[in-house]
């Protein structure tokens, strides 16, 4: 599916409501991940008895014609069939515990990077918003001022956080990160430790070679049951997962909506 993709100094010209540009993008692309999900396991799982349609492709072409390019296609695919099948059935035991896992890893980025753009674009519109956050930020190091392109702000959003004080969890980050510009809200306990558990898990993931470590468990205490445990994302946790990060996203995108900063002249 093509989409174009724009720099956020193209989505502030472009677009006349520019703030709904990374919650949007954000809630499509999870969508987008849950429909990639169940195809690849539809086709994960017709790989592992492939070879029973692709015998009777090959009877039927020998039927029909007897040789030719069809007939060499169908034995190179019975040629990779094994291989393919002996993975497919890898997966679909696991209950594609890989898969979800990617996907898992995704969509939280998709996520993280939603907050910090929303971020970076209110700042790069708004003076007031930007000499504000330079004022709290001023103690992480020297900034310049003047400059209101994307990088600064990325960076002064970074300088920012730094120096605040360590968040409870990933959630409470992101609400903290959004109040200062006045589109935070109180977080449900359930969410938060869900949040929490998704945050703990994707930095295992990529960190400490997929094990739930001490760290993991202190930020979300749920994990506590597989400590020192190689990470085993199941199906249906990765729905559970999903429906959490969706939530949030879909709430974040109403809070948006409805913000000044929503408002066209």
């Amino acid at each position: 599916m093509d989409r174009t993709a724009l720099t956020l100094a193209e989505v502030s010209r472009q677009h006349k409501i520019w703030i709904i540009d990374p919650v949007a993008r954000c809630v499509q692309y999870i969508a987008d991940e849950a429909v990639l999900g169940g195809l690849m396991h539809r086709a994960v799982g017709t790989f592992e008895g492939f070879n029973t349609y692709l015998n009777l492709a090959r009877k039927e072409i020998v039927r029909r014609s007897g040789q030719g390019k069809a007939l060499h296609a169908i034995d190179a695919l019975l040629v990779q069939q094994p291989l393919n099948a002996r993975l497919a059935s890898e997966h679909v035991r696991s209950d594609f515990a890989l898969l979800n896992a990617h996907s898992l890893v995704a969509i939280w980025a998709a996520l993280e990077s939603c907050i910090e753009e929303t971020a970076v674009l209110i700042l790069m519109n708004d003076a007031t918003m930007r000499a504000r956050m330079i004022d709290d930020a001023k103690k992480s190091g020297r900034i310049d001022q003047t400059l209101s392109d994307e990088d600064s702000c990325r960076n002064l959003v970074r300088l920012w956080e730094f120096a605040q004080p360590k968040a409870p969890s990933a959630g409470l980050r992101f609400e903290r990160l959004l109040s200062f510009f006045g589109l935070g809200a109180a977080l449900d306990p359930a969410l938060d430790a869900q949040l929490a558990d998704i945050n703990a898990i994707r930095n295992c993931l990529m960190h400490r070679r997929g094990i739930i470590d001490e760290r993991a468990v202190r930020e979300a205490p749920s994990l506590a049951a597989h400590l020192h445990k190689p990470i085993v994302i199941k199906r249906a946790d990765y729905l559970r997962h999903h429906q959490a990060v969706s939530t949030y996203t879909v709430a974040l995108m109403g809070r948006i909506t409805v913000s000044p900063f929503a408002v066209t002249t």
